[in-house]
């Protein structure tokens, strides 16, 4: 059977690679990430200011954002060329709309994350 990361290995150049260990930790140096289409990563990672690709398949997209940002922070590749073009253009806008990404980032972080505490644990999940 062959492993999930060696389907990502046709996108890759050779300065990047795959990352282990602590998410938060990974995504400090990151530019950009590459995720599959159904991965909580990719909201992660928006949520933290880096830039996700979802490589899917038109068959199978579950994509766990909202159109907020797409272009701009997040995108999804079908094909290589996808993988390219995106890769270039997130980059770039990032690096030129700073404030912007920042700004979306935020914005995933107040819409979808919440602090663990007993009163928003008990609401999220009904224990009333």
């Amino acid at each position: 059977m062959e492993l999930l990361y060696t389907k990502f290995d046709k996108y890759m150049k050779d300065d990047w690679g795959y990352v282990y260990g602590d998410l938060y930790e990974a995504l400090k140096g990151a530019d950009e990430v590459f995720t599959p289409p159904y991965a909580g990563t990719s909201l992660e990672a928006v949520a933290c200011g880096v830039p996700v690709i979802i490589i899917a398949n038109e068959g199978n997209l579950i994509n766990p954002l909202v159109n907020y940002g797409k272009g701009e922070i997040w995108d999804i590749a079908f094909n290589e060329q996808d993988v390219k073009k995106h890769y270039d253009n997130l980059l770039k806008y990032k690096n030129n709309n700073l404030n912007k990404v920042e700004k979306i980032a935020c914005w995933y972080k107040e819409n979808f994350f919440v602090e663990p505490t007993e009163e928003n644990i008990v609401r999220a999940f009904e224990f009333n």
